[in-house]
């Protein structure tokens, strides 16, 4: 077996793929570079789910104390009606059928944190600058970045998201692989007023959704609304005027708390928009460029798993990459045993739009039914989540 640990590595994308990556990789003994379009590690965001195996990296990464510590603790999701009366609640782990304490929530800036401070400065980290070309050859990647810089590598990794830019310079179509799920979303920092703790707090029509998840700070949540479109909203990209008028206007003139977050909407200073997709290629990599995390399989932000699937794929891929002096054969290898499970993970996603966000009166009535009777469920077989095994790469370990 061949640990070539020689080999160079570029990682676009500091989020939480490219970082878990990175960790994996310097273990190995390769040398890494990760660059990141921001300028600086990105803080904040909504809260990140580490379920099943996951659960297990985070102990082979020596931070499954820290994350556990960083637990929201969300325990249920009630929601309410139309006109803000109370429908229901449910188990979170009844919603997702995780074993108990397979299933932590926390603060995804945290993570990403950790993360970076896990591998320190065994790795090159080079912030406000991207990739612009990729110039696959014999003698390695060679690689332009939009600071003018070029540099050539053994292995280019895209975990720059779900709008990977990687993606697109090395699959040509900007388009390609992205599956629109017919929901545009808000997501927002405000001000906790109504006191939630352990709950996640949900409104529902057909085809729209107001949401309010508590967070690590007892007085803030971050709010969210979902609506239903046919096709992509342009307005919701480039300037936020333009998005937080969509918005207004798709949830203008609903009771319960819609207007108030409407409000605060306007008023947050941590706001982001986006459309709800997830990604189907045919395969994760091209020469020597793969993909990794959302980049290229995004489950969805209805599933809850982008973390999950991003920390599973980069061990997977790192291991394979260190057990295999081929980068070729690493990424085949990666994905045949990674490829089943998300694939299961993404077969997920009708179920949990329903759930969730119900696209029609109707569906929201028969979601609504079981949240007024959860007995609904007793007794019915419900399907196990998706698992993989994780492969055992401790002998490849360097450093």
């Amino acid at each position: 077996m061949s640990n070539a640990n020689n080999r160079s590595v570029l990682i676009a994308g500091a989020s939480l793929a490219g970082p878990s990556l990175a960790y994996w990789l310097t273990k190995y003994g390769f040398t890494v570079t990760v660059v990141e379009r921001a300028k600086a590690w990105r803080n904040g965001g909504h809260s990140v789910d580490l379920r099943g195996s996951t659960v297990d990296v985070a102990k082979k990464m020596g931070i499954l104390d820290f994350v556990k510590q960083c637990d929201v603790q969300i325990d249920k999701l009630t929601v309410v009606d139309e006109a803000g009366e109370n429908v229901g609640s449910l188990n979170i782990g009844m919603m997702v059928g995780d074993e108990e304490g397979r299933d932590i929530e926390l603060p995804r800036g945290d993570l990403v944190r950790e993360l970076i401070k896990l591998t320190g400065d065994k790795a090159e980290w080079i912030y406000d600058d991207y990739i612009t070309a990729i110039d696959d050859q014999a003698d390695g990647a060679h690689v332009t970045f939009n600071s003018g810089a070029k540099r050539t590598f053994d292995i280019v990794i895209g975990a720059d998201g779900s709008s990977s830019r990687t993606r697109r310079i090395v699959f040509g179509d900007a388009d390609e692989g992205k599956k629109y799920t017919g929901y545009a979303f808000a997501l927002f920092a405000m001000p906790n007023y109504l006191g939630l703790k352990s709950e996640n707090l949900s409104w529902n029509i057909g085809g729209k959704m107001a949401v309010m998840l508590p967070t690590e700070d007892p007085g803030m949540v971050h709010g969210m609304f979902a609506v239903l479109t046919d096709e992509p909203p342009k307005d919701i990209f480039g300037e936020n005027s333009k998005a937080m008028d969509f918005f207004t206007k798709a949830f203008e003139g609903y009771g319960w708390e819609v207007p108030k977050m409407i409000e605060l909407l306007h008023s947050s200073d941590d706001v982001y928009f986006d459309t709800a997709n997830y990604i189907d290629l045919p395969h994760w990599s091209k020469g020597r460029v793969g993909l990794v995390g959302d980049a290229g399989y995004c489950p969805s932000l209805f599933t809850g798993q982008g973390a999950t699937v991003s920390m599973i794929g980069a061990y997977i891929l790192g291991g394979e990459l260190a057990k295999h002096a081929d980068h070729e054969t690493a990424f085949a290898e990666y994905e045949r045993i990674y490829r089943p499970f998300i694939t299961a993970t993404q077969a997920s996603v009708p179920g949990m739009i329903f759930q969730l966000a119900p696209r029609t009166d109707e569906d929201v009535a028969k979601r609504n039914a079981v949240f007024r009777n959860p007995e609904l469920l007793a007794g019915k077989e419900r399907p196990a989540p998706p698992t993989v095994d994780l492969p055992d790469y401790s002998s490849l370990v360097v450093n």
